[in-house]
């Protein structure tokens, strides 16, 4: 059963690779500037600050509130110097492979990752839910219905790194983990990002250790 569901898997792989997208070309400019979807303010960019103002006809006016100046940055609708992987270029950065399998965008809900061994490397090719929905972790589907699905959203699918050595499990999958570290980028730019891993064997992720179910139970 396993050999016919491996070669299954290779086939699929080897019939589909032509389709795939190539992860490594720019995702974020889909959702710039923002758009407005509720009342109130909004960071449109990482350096405008609006306030959208809901028409009676159910559309949006903007009007301009504030321009975020470095080195502060537009993030919780307000001008701060906090973190944020978008405006740091985190979600520019191409998905570092570790492991064959499949595995969540870090920053987009309605996204995922298809890590795939062709003998030599680790190769990994984006793929994009159907509009309206968004990438369910428990089963590897996209099952999961989401109004704006396709623009970026809290809580992200992946935590978003504060310092570096953060890490823990993924509510919706235990046996995958992610580790904060920092990656350099354009010689001289560098963001936190979150690398993705899985325990072998299905084992559950806590505290930095792989450990079956039972003997978490036991524990």
């Amino acid at each position: 059963m396993k050999l016919v569901t491996f070669i299954s898997f290779t086939i699929l792989t080897c019939c589909t690779s032509e389709k795939l997208i190539d992860y490594r070309i720019p995702l974020a400019s889909s959702c710039t500037p923002r758009e407005c979807i509720s009342p109130g303010p909004l960071c449109e960019t990482c350096s405008s600050l609006v306030a959208c103002v809901e028409l009676a006809n159910g559309t949006y006016g903007k009007h301009q509130l504030a321009t975020c100046n470095s080195p502060t940055h537009c993030v919780h609708e307000v001008c701060t110097s906090d973190y944020d992987p978008f405006c740091a270029g985190a979600t520019e950065l191409s998905f570092p492979c570790n492991q064959v399998g499949s595995f969540p965008d870090p920053f987009y809900h309605n996204r995922f990752v298809l890590c795939v061994d062709d003998d030599s490397d680790l190769k990994a090719y984006s793929n994009v839910c159907e509009d309206g929905f968004s990438f369910n972790l428990a089963n590897d589907l996209c099952s999961e219905v989401m109004a704006h699905a396709e623009c970026p959203q809290e809580p992200y699918p992946v935590p978003i790194c504060h310092i570096l050595g953060q890490s823990g499990a993924l509510e919706q999958k235990p046996a995958m983990y992610y580790i904060c570290k920092e990656r350099t980028y354009d010689s001289n730019k560098s963001a936190l990002y979150p690398y993705l891993y899985l325990c072998p064997g299905g084992q559950e992720y806590k505290d930095f250790m792989c450990t079956s179910y039972n003997l978490q139970e036991k524990s």
